[in-house]
């Protein structure tokens, strides 16, 4: 994400012709730094519009639509998304009114970020301002200012924001994996050689993914299947007992890359996060593909159980603990690894 910020009035009164040159140009120069950074094409670039912008000032209204409707459309020829941030009752009041009033005049934004301080982390908009179905699915609200916060011991002073882009988060359309298996069960039980049923079968599913199983998915724990359960503790630093316990059920699951994930992540790593929790214990955790709020103060705990700091958010040493089934604090040398049993 790439925001410009000019406090100033984009131009001077009654040059609206100036004001939308001025904003072809200010797109122009963003999408130049964009892709010196790497930003590609689709993403959006915001601009910020704040001081010095007076809404019942006529002339000044008219600029700024006509400078925003300069930085959006020349966006759009250069491949790349419009964002405009400002207050709800300022310029993103004026942006929808413009486009309510006199529907064409201007060009819009794809997605508006406004500044509300109501303390409500959601995208919900006031009539006053803003109709409800303006950029529905496109909007980031600001909903507090200033506000005193610390991440990995830092004491920082910051502006917290909700997101919905794109349509918010969107859910996997299905939860089965391998063609027709249901991964997702009330427990994670122990199983060994000779035992039968839903859970062998989602066990099968998950060596064929990491541990090169290509047997029947049969439901059935038989040798080829201990081999593969031995095969993958090995390879993951585990109990080679061939039986399947917390910690390899936990490792299974969260095999994969290793992405920041927090409230509002979805996807693959969302399920894969969902997933393993459960089989760590977590049974409050619900598997959607979207993590939640409750999922998020699952993985704290999580965090705390190994000690880790419990942020809540998933990121490289979470992976790491969830991907080698740990279940208590690490020590100098790594994660410690469940203890062995006598004769195993």
């Amino acid at each position: 994400m790439l925001v410009v910020r000019r406090p100033d009035r984009s131009e001077p009164r009654g040059d609206y012709a100036a004001a939308d040159a001025r904003g072809r140009a200010e797109a122009t120069a963003a999408v130049v730094r964009a892709r010196e950074l790497g930003i590609k094409p689709r993403t959006t670039l915001w601009y910020d519009l704040e001081g010095g912008f007076d809404v019942t000032d006529e002339d000044c209204r008219r600029s700024a639509l006509r400078f925003l409707s300069g930085w959006t459309e020349a966006l759009h020829d250069l491949r790349y998304r419009s964002g405009v941030y400002s207050s709800i009752s300022a310029g993103i009041h004026t942006l929808d009114n413009a486009d309510n009033l006199s529907p064409g005049s201007y060009q819009m934004p794809d997605q508006v970020w406004f500044a509300w301080d109501n303390n409500r982390a959601n995208v919900d908009v006031d009539q006053r301002w803003v109709r409800t179905d303006s950029w529905e699915g496109e909007r980031v609200h600001q909903y507090q200012l200033h506000t005193d916060a610390a991440y990995g011991g830092v004491a920082l002073t910051i502006d917290r924001n909700f997101l919905e882009l794109d349509g918010g988060s969107q859910a996997p359309r299905t939860l089965l994996a391998c063609g027709r298996t249901d991964l997702d069960l009330r427990s994670y039980p122990r199983l060994r050689t000779g035992r039968r049923g839903d859970a062998v079968e989602a066990l099968q599913c998950l060596l064929r993914k990491h541990a090169g199983y290509r047997s029947r998915l049969d439901g059935r724990y038989d040798a080829q299947v201990a081999r593969a359960v031995r095969k993958f503790q090995r390879r993951h630093d585990l109990r080679q007992s061939g039986r399947t316990d917390p910690a390899t059920w936990t490792a299974l699951f969260a095999q994969g890359s290793k992405p920041l994930v927090k409230v509002g992540s979805s996807g693959d790593a969302a399920l894969r996060l969902e997933r393993s929790l459960r089989a760590a214990g977590f049974g409050s955790v619900k598997v959607t593909g979207v993590v939640t709020d409750r999922t998020t103060r699952a993985v704290a705990r999580y965090q705390r159980r190994v000690g880790l700091d419990p942020t809540g958010v998933v990121t490289t040493d979470t992976w790491k603990a969830l991907q080698t089934g740990a279940r208590r604090p690490a020590s100098r040398s790594g994660f410690h690894l469940p203890r062995r049993r006598a004769g195993v």
